[in-house]
């Protein structure tokens, strides 16, 4: 089932939810409330009348709204009946009243608990899904807290597909926080687990943009713009034709640009400040090695032709003859 599908599956479910509690309404303002899991339930009657009862009235709490007094009815009845036949009901509907009010933790382990008692294959479908979005509301406050969510998702995934969803949108989430390193692993964990799904391509787009991204934050040193360059060279190499091809090549420009910008601020450094023509020649010879065929590369050779000429430097490998005073050019060796 493709993430679309399932996202009209998660919607449809919540919007049942939501008909239920409506629904309810009516029942209620007459003393009573109505969920598919517990019939009719008359709230003017004594909650005391039996650990079943008690479940029944718990749920119709959380289904009408009332949700904090439902969870701590039904806790304090798992706590006293934890082999009861509806304890793995009893999981789900906590559940969604943590899911109902933001308590993202506390949901994902109920409805992991509905899970693993093996419900059915539609009802674990669409647990799992809601466990997908409290993941990713974790994770909107807290990465690190979130991965041990996502793993645990992932590992216990009804289908294929579905493990390939929660690794994909953990990597999403980890780049649109702007965590690189933690992109970057993320998208290669999804590529080695599924190398021939329809997102792979893109996934090595995203492990070069994150490649980039760490450069253009770090700006330090020549190695991140090195490790950048290669990234987007090899992703354009396999994948010329990607839709985000152009994207990338518009990357790769900037990121030489800017390596051999700071190059060059570190020739001038060294020429204008430290007034030494060597280093500066250093770091220009790298542009011209490193950029080969860029418009970079041809400034830094011009450049360095400028410094060779006023400051009677030789380029790096190169020499300029001198006079030698008191040496006499041996003709007959020549």
């Amino acid at each position: 089932m493709s993430s679309n599908c399932r996202r009209e599956s998660l919607f449809l479910a919540l919007a049942f939810a939501l008909g239920v509690l409506c629904s309810g309404a009516a029942v209620a303002a007459s003393g009573g409330s109505w969920g598919p899991d517990t019939g009719t339930v008359d709230f003017s009657t004594a909650h005391e009348e039996g650990a079943e009862e008690q479940f029944r009235q718990a749920v119709a709490l959380i289904t009408y709204g009332y949700t904090r007094q439902g969870i701590r009815r039904l806790k304090r009845l798992l706590r006293r009946h934890p082999d009861a036949d509806w304890t793995a009901t009893a999981h789900y509907h906590l559940g969604l009243a943590y899911y109902q009010r933001g308590q993202y933790k506390d949901a994902f382990r109920h409805l992991g608990e509905f899970v693993a008692s093996r419900p059915g294959p539609d009802n674990v479908r669409t647990a799992q899904e809601l466990q997908l979005e409290c993941a990713l509301n974790v994770g909107g406050r807290d990465l690190e807290r979130t991965r041990s969510l996502f793993d645990e998702l992932t590992a216990a995934a009804h289908d294929a597909d579905f493990a390939a969803e929660c690794r994909w949108r953990f990597a999403a989430l980890a780049y649109e926080r702007r965590r690189y390193h933690a992109a970057i692993d993320a998208y290669l964990e999804f590529i080695d687990n599924h190398p021939w799904h329809e997102n792979a391509p893109e996934a090595w787009f995203y492990v070069a943009a994150s490649q980039y991204g760490i450069a253009l934050r770090i700006e330090r040193g020549l190695q991140h713009y090195r490790d950048s360059e290669t990234a987007l060279e090899d992703f354009l190499s396999h994948f010329p034709d990607h839709q985000r091809a152009e994207e990338a090549q518009g990357m790769l420009e900037d990121i030489r640009r800017r390596w051999a910008e700071r190059s060059r601020r570190t020739a001038d450094f060294y020429l204008n400040v430290r007034n030494n023509p060597h280093a500066a020649l250093d770091y220009l010879g790298d542009i011209q090695d490193d950029l080969p065929g860029t418009g970079p590369a041809g400034h830094a050779r011009e450049r360095m032709e400028e410094i060779t000429k006023q400051w009677r430097t030789p380029a790096p490998g190169g020499y300029i003859p001198l006079p030698l005073e008191g040496i006499r050019r041996n003709e007959q060796a020549d």
